[in-house]
């Protein structure tokens, strides 16, 4: 009995989708849908159909009630992504968090990422999301789960980071996409091609277990982020540092580090995959105080800030040289002040000189002044005594 599949070429018609730097959604999903379509054709063992072949609206709840009316026994609905601050990158898919629907949604949307595993883009890997009601949050997925057919949104990768289109700016690129696609659906289903030459009946597939309770997504921050320094180069500058995180429900993606103190914080960098620790240098500047701190997120994009490390400022040659010239210049400066001191002290002494020279000369004038009065008074005072006590006869006349 053949495999029944739905491909959902996502959006279409006024349901535009994203939009990025000249490229809309609906437009590439269609081309990878059409191309996976094709190389699935070859193999043997499956029917393949498709809720649009063309620019077209078609209702959310039509595309799924076209999957029950061909009895599908899979539908996967292919898109491309986009983040609110444009920051996120990579790949991923979403699934039903409810019973079988889940473990084989999970089950093929691991697949597909190990197919895809070849490319540079990060593996974000299978997620689930619930509305406020507590049911599946995509309506191809929730509308899905209520017909029992097994689904999953393939998020390609994402249109607003300039280094993924790659991945989607020319045709060849997006056919490779619906080839990597169809290959995955053939080991997923253990489908064999003559045309292709291939046979993935035995391919080996991990069973996720039927869940007993609703597999909800992971609202909580990783559980550890924290850093150490390492070592640090002063003629680079730069800093190299260790970085632990841990987060057992989600994993880890990213991680993020700011040299301000979180004030700002660069580009999202890949955490490696199934690591609680890794290490990085980080690129410092000169004359700046310097206050690290570091974000590690985890597979929910949900994250928590390490400690802080207090680098202080690291000075370059070029501001050394400056403040040694500055010195340099302070201590010349007063040399020339106290070298000018000197020299107006010592030209100004032969003036100061004559001054004194004047000012004793006035002094000794008034002094013999004052004898030669006093002498006069003195002579005056003797003779005056003199008179006095030998006064001058009289004689008479006969």
């Amino acid at each position: 009995m053949s495999i029944q599949l739905v491909i959902d070429p996502g959006h279409g018609g006024e349901n535009l989708g994203a939009q990025y730097y000249n490229y809309t959604e609906k437009d590439l999903t269609v081309q990878v849908g059409l191309a996976m379509a094709e190389e699935l054709r070859k193999y043997d063992g499956i029917d393949v159909y498709l809720t649009r072949e063309e620019d077209l609206d078609v209702s959310l709840a039509d595309r799924c009630q076209y999957a029950d009316d061909v009895d599908a026994d899979f539908f996967i609905s292919l898109h491309f992504n986009a983040s609110e601050e444009h920051t996120l990158y990579g790949k991923e898919t979403w699934v039903s968090a409810f019973g079988e629907c889940y473990a084989k949604g999970y089950s093929f949307g691991r697949v597909w990422l190990d197919e895809t595993s070849d490319t540079t883009l990060h593996n974000r890997g299978v997620k689930t999301r619930l509305n406020d009601d507590g049911i599946d949050y995509y309506g191809v997925i929730r509308r899905c789960t209520e017909y029992q057919i097994p689904s999953c949104i393939i998020e390609h990768c994402y249109m607003d980071i300039e280094e993924e289109h790659v991945y989607f700016n020319t045709s060849e690129a997006l056919k490779q996409l619906g080839i990597k696609d169809a290959t995955a659906v053939a080991k997923f289903f253990g489908l064999s091609s003559e045309e292709l030459g291939v046979d993935y009946s035995d391919y080996a597939i991990e069973t996720v277990p039927v869940p007993t309770s609703v597999m909800a997504p992971d609202m909580t921050e990783p559980a550890l982020a924290e850093i150490s320094e390492l070592s640090i180069d002063e003629d680079i500058p730069a800093i190299h540092i260790d970085i632990r995180g841990e987060d057992e429900e989600s994993g880890l993606l990213y991680y993020s580090y700011s040299t301000d103190g979180g004030m700002t914080y660069s580009t999202l960098q890949r955490w490696p995959a199934g690591e609680n620790e890794t290490d990085a240098t980080i690129a410092l500047e000169y004359d700046k105080n310097i206050s690290l701190i570091c974000r590690v997120y985890n597979g929910y994009d949900l994250y928590t800030e390490t400690n802080v490390i207090e680098i202080g400022t690291i000075h370059s040659a070029k501001s050394e040289n400056i403040e040694e010239n500055m010195k340099k210049n302070m201590e010349e400066n007063t040399m020339a002040t106290t070298s000018e001191d000197v020299i107006s002290l010592v030209e100004n002494e032969p003036l100061q000189d004559a001054a004194q020279q004047k000012t004793d000369s006035g002094d000794i004038e008034i002094f013999l002044f004052l004898v030669f009065a006093i002498l006069l008074v003195s002579l005056g005072i003797v003779f005056t005594t003199l008179k006095l006590m030998f006064p001058k006869k009289k004689h008479r006349k006969h």
